[in-house]
């Protein structure tokens, strides 16, 4: 996410439209999944 974040200028820039930038995004989130996962599970049995 960092890295995008980092560089939205550029793809923006670019002429990329707002539907590929949420693609990017999703493609990028589902990276997250498998690190929350396990914690929100922990965190849900408390």
């Amino acid at each position: 996410m960092q890295f995008l974040w980092k560089w939205i200028d550029d793809l923006v820039g670019k002429g990329l439209e707002i539907n590929e930038i949420g693609e990017l995004l999703f493609f990028a989130s589902i990276r997250f999944v498998p690190l929350a996962l396990p914690i929100s599970m922990l965190l849900a049995s408390v």
